[in-house]
């Protein structure tokens, strides 16, 4: 099933996607065009896509 010409399509396509972020490694989380690379940058990413993040907050003042 993970070798069907639709999954490695999909594959090819992401893989660009994720090239045309700036992403090289992995885990890494593209947010609204910021990206944020390793696992210990989960938290930041999901605060970013909330519109939490204090790097966020220090610009909206």
């Amino acid at each position: 099933m993970a070798e069907t010409p639709d999954i490695a399509a999909r594959y090819d396509a992401e893989t660009d996607i994720a090239l045309a972020h700036g992403v090289f490694g992995s885990p890494s989380f593209v947010v609204n065009g910021e990206v944020f690379w390793g696992d210990d940058r989960l938290e930041e990413a999901l605060l970013w896509a909330q519109g939490r993040h204090a790097l966020q907050r220090s610009h909206q003042a």
